[in-house]
């Protein structure tokens, strides 16, 4: 009978698995470049091309040699042409890369000198930048103190809200109608990417903005209530289902949606007290709590 066939041998700590990845090294630090051409350079390479031109990439070369690829970009006024290591690798792959002391710069290839410093690169896949998102926000300042808001005076609406607002503005219609806790508003007068939001029952008026966010651009922290199960004392809503509404704290200690104490703090002010306790409110005295 025929000998059995061996078996591959197992992937080493150094191997990785999956797809093939191109990439680069950073000439100074090292540091892993996927490409996003990953397809169309695969592609040139299984027909045996000699070179790939990457226009979206500086107009960089990528030449494919034995036993290391590597790239070159165009020389540009005063600046020299460029020149990477290039890898055909496979995600989690560990890479030792040497320094060349001579060119100042990092490479595949052991340039057997004594004590030159290496260091290892773990492998990774190309990652497409997030798609960006429309969000909707309102500002907690008014009148002619907008022109001091910071971004902390910022909020975003809800989803939901922050959708019907951009269907609105999209299809170029004149307003939109939000129902945020127990307060109804009119979104207007959009200007650009700025409208303004009528709150229907106190009359007051307030600065809207479009922006386009991502998953990667950092997001204001949501305040911390201690008791994730604490409600509004007016809508009832909790605060954790709500979590684009932002909190007033009155001075008397409760809390609210700040959309919702807001009708209380500007009525009369015999009027003007606390829905929980009954203690009498001021305006100055609602405190809208700050991300934590």
């Amino acid at each position: 009978p025929s000998p059995p066939v061996p078996s591959p041998p197992a992937p080493s700590a150094s191997e990785g698995s999956g797809p093939w990845i191109w990439g680069s090294f950073e000439r100074t630090t090292g540091t892993w470049t996927p490409y996003a051409e990953n397809d169309e350079i695969e592609a040139a390479f299984v027909r045996d091309r000699q070179s790939i031109t990457l226009p979206s990439c500086f107009n960089a070369t990528i030449y494919f040699r034995k036993p290391y690829c590597f790239q070159r970009t165009p020389a540009v006024g005063n600046k020299p042409s460029g020149f990477r290591s290039v890898l055909r690798g496979q995600a989690g792959q560990k890479v030792k890369l040497h320094w060349w002391a001579e060119g100042r710069l990092y490479r595949l290839e052991d340039p057997h000198v004594t004590r030159a410093p290496t260091i290892t690169v773990t492998l990774f896949s190309y990652q497409p930048p997030a798609q960006p998102q429309v969000v909707w926000q309102w500002c907690d300042l008014s009148g002619d103190t907008i022109a001091y808001a910071l971004e902390g005076n910022w909020h975003d609406y809800a989803p939901a809200d922050s959708i019907t607002i951009e269907t609105a503005w999209s299809n170029g219609g004149p307003e939109a109608y939000l129902a945020i806790g127990v307060t109804s508003y009119r979104v207007h007068d959009f200007r650009g990417e700025y409208a303004t939001q009528h709150n229907e029952r106190t009359n007051t008026n307030r600065l809207v903005r479009r922006i386009m966010t991502t998953s990667s651009t950092p997001r204001a922290q949501q305040p911390a209530y201690g008791n994730t199960d604490e409600v509004c004392g007016l809508c009832t809503d909790k605060f954790s289902d709500t979590p684009s509404w932002p909190v007033a704290r009155t001075k008397c200690g409760h809390l609210f949606h700040d959309t919702c104490i807001q009708q209380i703090v500007h009525e009369s002010a015999s009027r003007r007290r606390c829905p929980i306790c009954r203690q009498k409110l001021d305006r100055a005295g609602t405190e809208l709590l700050q991300c934590t």
